[in-house]
């Protein structure tokens, strides 16, 4: 027995050693093979003139500038410079940015697939749904889907898209004249709003939610600056506010009580004024200093309304009532200057939106990760990113979103099966995207599974809300670029809808000079930046230089 498992142990060493050794060579030739077709796209690339590339990041750091359009705008100088293209390398992995017409042309008449570099980063959270699928399941789900994209049921959703846009403009209407908002933050919010009740029939309130309207809701929601983390969690804003002041930083801390008990004079000879309790406060001391003889006066409330602070830049610290403390206090982060200023109805005017729907949440979370990979080469690498906190977070943010479209589903399956929407007396005045995605069936009658039913639902609502929201937010920015413009569609519009505020689907045909607006600003700013395919053969662009196999063209249409 003790041969036998000598022999099986050694028998088992020489496996695990085989093992390794067969891993290193599939390492080694894996290496080989990457750096060899990294050489050859090198070669290829180097026939077009571009910008100096680090040897090791590529132009990495140059898409990554402090600001967030930084990179945007190193790539429209570079296309000016370069008028038919250059080189774009992220570390190793090397592309050519188009931006001329004719080379765009030669790309795009092709049949080459869609580059998947960025869609890889996205299909766990939309699995494989029209934007990453190809083939043969990509033409009989595009088939599919394509009822849903009817006129006649696109129709309805008009009125769901007004009251979605009322709202918006309701949340607008409390700001008052002089606000400043991020349109693109509010816009964003009302097109997943749209997209969730057409979709889904499912209403989010994410709009109203959002945006915080009560000041204990301000103080819970409000995301403070990182370098002033005192705006967090309670209501109780007296104790954990911090004064503008270095030489003041007790004067507001802890509870009331604590703060009266703590609280040091301006008087240098008066050390004893504020000791013990307020009751032998009051009682037993007797001022020193004879230019301080109101700040003891009978009751606390008075005490607190008559102190002096220490500090001869922080007068307003400790005035008058607990409102005009919040109105008053400067906070000592100077990049937060406006987050306690004037009144609690100010305040909610100048507060960032918080995503405080679950699903809503995790929808703008995935997009933001996203974009954060793309910009960090090396978490393109799936072990490397998974490994970190951000990739554990995508993760988790993926659980919370497949799970709301799971729930959906299953219970939409189930009230159809049952016939609950037919019978309950509420019957729906429209179908929306998840009856036809469960009703549809192909020309064997095969219907989608619930998970190609969920990866269509995802990439729907990550392709459809973030890109509307995109060119409606250029769309208002060019008007308020050009007022006449802007007052011509307004003109439009008013003439159309007569007074009404909500917009019907044949109120549509009627606006043509706000469509042509619309689509001239989609034209001036595309809301999808570049168009890449991997080539699987050689091409030739009009000038003659061609590019081989491998390599990923961008289209860039700006």
């Amino acid at each position: 027995m003790m041969l036998l498992s000598s022999e099986g142990t050694v028998f088992g060493g020489g496996v695990v050693t085989v093992s390794l050794w067969v891993l290193l060579f599939v390492v080694v030739a894996k290496v080989i093979t990457l750096v060899k077709k990294q050489r050859e796209n090198a070669r290829a690339l180097g026939k077009f003139p571009g910008p100096q590339r680090h040897w090791l990041l590529g132009h990495v750091h140059k898409l990554q500038p402090p600001d967030e359009t930084g990179g945007l705008k190193w790539t429209d100088e570079m296309s000016a410079e370069y008028v038919y293209g250059f080189p774009i390398w992220f570390g190793p992995v090397g592309y050519l940015n188009i931006s001329h017409p004719e080379y765009a042309k030669t790309i795009l008449a092709t049949a080459e697939p869609k580059d998947d570099i960025v869609y890889r980063f996205v299909k766990p959270w939309i699995g494989d749904g029209l934007l990453v699928s190809h083939g043969q399941k990509w033409f009989r789900n595009r088939r599919l889907l394509t009822p849903a994209f009817h006129f006649g049921v696109l129709q309805p959703y008009t009125h769901l898209f007004s009251d979605s846009t009322n709202i918006m403009m309701a949340n607008w209407k409390q700001l008052g004249a002089g606000a400043s908002i991020n349109v693109f933050e509010h816009v964003s919010l009302m097109t997943l709003d749209s997209m969730l009740k057409c979709a889904l029939t499912v209403d989010s309130n994410c709009q109203v939610d959002s945006l915080s309207t009560t000041p204990n809701q301000l103080i819970r929601n409000a995301k403070p600056c990182p370098q002033r983390q005192t705006l967090s969690a309670t209501p109780n804003l007296v104790r954990n506010t911090k004064p503008a002041c270095p030489q003041h930083q007790t004067s507001l801390s802890a509870p009331p009580n604590q703060l009266v008990r703590n609280t040091k004079p301006a008087c240098p000879q008066h050390q004893t004024s504020l000791s013990t309790t307020p009751n032998q406060l009051v009682r037993n001391t007797k001022p020193a200093c004879p230019q301080h003889q109101t700040s003891l006066s009978t009751t606390p409330n008075q005490l607190v309304r008559n102190t002096k602070p220490a500090c001869p830049q922080h007068q307003t610290s400790l005035s008058a009532t607990p409102n005009q403390l919040v109105r008053n206090t400067k906070p000592a982060c100077p990049q937060h200057q406006t987050s306690l200023s004037a009144t609690p109805n100010q305040l909610v005017r100048n507060t960032k939106l918080t995503k405080q729907n679950p699903y809503v949440a995790a929808v703008y979370g995935l997009t933001n990760l996203t974009l954060q990979r793309f910009l960090l080469f090396p978490l393109h690498s799936d072990l490397i990113y998974y490994l970190t906190p951000m990739g554990y977070r995508f993760w988790r943010l993926c659980r919370v979103v497949h799970q709301h479209s799971e729930t959906v589903i299953r219970d939409r399956r189930e009230a159809l099966k049952n016939e609950q929407l037919q019978d309950s007396g509420q019957r729906r005045k429209y179908l929306d995207f998840l009856d036809i995605l469960l009703k549809t069936k192909d020309e064997n009658g095969n219907g989608l599974s619930d998970a190609e039913i969920r990866d269509e639902v995802d990439t729907f609502m990550f392709e459809g809300h973030d890109t509307t929201a995109s060119g409606l937010s250029w769309t208002l920015y060019n008007l308020a670029r050009h007022p006449e413009r802007q007052a011509r569609c307004r003109q439009e519009a008013r003439s159309v809808l007569g007074g009404r505020s909500e917009v019907t689907g044949t109120d549509l045909s009627n606006l043509p000079y706000i469509t042509m607006c619309i689509k001239e600003s989609m034209r001036l700013h595309t809301t999808v930046p570049g168009i890449a395919r991997k080539l699987t053969k050689p091409i030739t662009f009009p000038d003659g230089k061609s590019l081989p196999p491998g390599v990923r063209p961008v289209a860039l249409p700006t």
